[in-house]
């Protein structure tokens, strides 16, 4: 008998998560919307106590639900945080020896196209919150924040999500010592310009000022002789990831 992972049949928790996820995708449930107790899940997919307490430990575990103890407490439906998700990113990256070279390709792909996106469907509200990320270009911990503002300004949720999910790898690849201020300012001027031909909505030029800002990153990885090195150089730590948000 083939016992391969392939063929193996779901657990019976697996089973109920799985139903509880699809109910909370499917019906779009709220933040905050209270799920079925415990005992309410077990008349309703025959299970035990136990198989019906790890169905909602395997939801918390994603971050779809919160569980309550207590007076008032339940089970509550929560969204995924994306700073989860980017934490996992990093690690995978980490665990892979994803090299800058491949990381530098994703954004010279991407990048230009969301700044260009940008340009046409930046929301009048987030326009002043474009200048301010432009302006502190030259802090190194808030660079990464123009790139996942332009990628949510895209108006495509699919660039925003998956550049917003590369936000901590994006942070910690820096190498620090290897920065200096020239370096910043030289980042801050790109970003300013590229804020100015957003804001302007001149679609065109963001998609070039973008592409002109990544070709000097790719210089400058070429100069530093870093193409060929991890993106994540180091053990991923919780405070880390902190400072990159």
């Amino acid at each position: 008998m083939n016992r391969n992972l392939s063929t193996r049949l779901p657990k019976a928790a697996e089973v109920v998560a799985r139903a509880l996820r699809n109910k909370i995708v499917a019906e779009q449930l709220a933040e905050g919307t209270r799920l079925p107790a415990e005992a309410e899940l077990m008349d309703e997919f025959g299970v035990g106590r136990v198989t019906a307490r790890e169905a909602l430990r395997l939801l918390e575990h994603d971050g779809l639900v919160e569980i309550r103890r207590g007076l008032g407490g339940g089970t509550f439906v929560r969204h995924p945080d994306i700073r989860q998700i980017s934490e996992t990113m990093s690690l995978l990256f980490g665990v892979r020896e994803t090299s800058l070279r491949e990381f530098l390709e994703f954004r010279l792909l991407v990048e230009p196209a969301a700044a260009e996106l940008s340009a046409e469907r930046i929301a009048d509200d987030r326009k002043q919150a474009l200048v301010e990320v432009a302006s502190v270009g030259n802090r190194l911990e808030r660079v990464p924040d123009l790139h996942m503002l332009i990628a949510e300004e895209s108006g495509n949720r699919v660039l925003g999500l998956t550049l917003n999910a590369l936000h901590h790898a994006f942070g910690a690849h820096f190498r620090r010592s290897q920065i200096n201020e020239k370096d910043l300012l030289a980042t801050q001027a790109a970003h300013k310009k590229i804020a100015r031909t957003i804001l302007a909505g001149d679609a065109a030029g963001a998609k070039k000022a973008m592409r002109v800002h990544l070709d000097a990153y790719a210089n400058y990885l070429k100069k530093e002789d870093l193409l060929d090195k991890p993106l994540v150089p180091r053990m991923y730590q919780s405070e880390t990831m902190e400072e990159t948000w």
